[in-house]
């Protein structure tokens, strides 16, 4: 609430400005109201805020694939800002289990872009899922990779010849 006082003779008129600083949740209107002892008036401005949305989210990895540690796979998202900003910048993040990295976004209202991402995964002891995730200041998607755990041969036990004459 902003007030600030003012003295008129009859018949003047003053005009005054007044900033109201918008927040997180006014969009798509506020109220504004302006009151004198002897009148009041209404009128409700319109907030135009971005939205950004991760539309898709997908790897460059089947779920028939067989996926093992240490290789890296992609990820393909799709951002969307269905607000009505234009020229609006979020940042979109990426990440996965040890890794992080997020890229600036500029999108006009109705606007898409597609970001591409790259995971290389971790060593592990068993075979297990990855998740991976998109996400906007407003909305968050993920995705998961099944990775297998390389598979080691050792040999234990090894019967037979100290020498081998060439032939045998």
């Amino acid at each position: 609430v902003d007030t600030r006082p003012v003295a008129l003779d009859p018949g003047d008129n003053e005009t005054l400005n007044f900033t109201y600083p918008t927040e997180l949740g006014d969009s798509p209107a506020v109220d504004l109201r302006v009151v004198t002892p002897d009148d009041e008036a209404n009128e409700t401005a319109d907030v135009l805020a971005s939205n950004f949305i991760v539309e898709s989210i997908e790897t460059n990895v089947s779920d028939e694939e067989t996926f093992v540690e240490g290789d890296a796979f992609n990820v393909t998202t799709t951002i969307n800002n269905t607000g009505q900003l234009d020229d609006a910048t979020q940042s979109v993040s990426f990440s996965a289990p040890g890794f992080a990295t997020d890229e600036e976004v500029t999108l006009d209202a109705g606007e898409t872009e597609t970001l591409n991402f790259t995971y290389t995964t971790e060593a592990i002891d068993e075979s297990r899922s990855v998740e991976a995730e998109v996400s906007t200041e407003d909305d968050a998607n993920t995705t998961t990779v099944n990775v297998t755990a390389q598979q080691f041969l050792a040999v234990t036990n090894l019967d037979g010849a100290d020498t081998v004459e060439r032939g045998e």
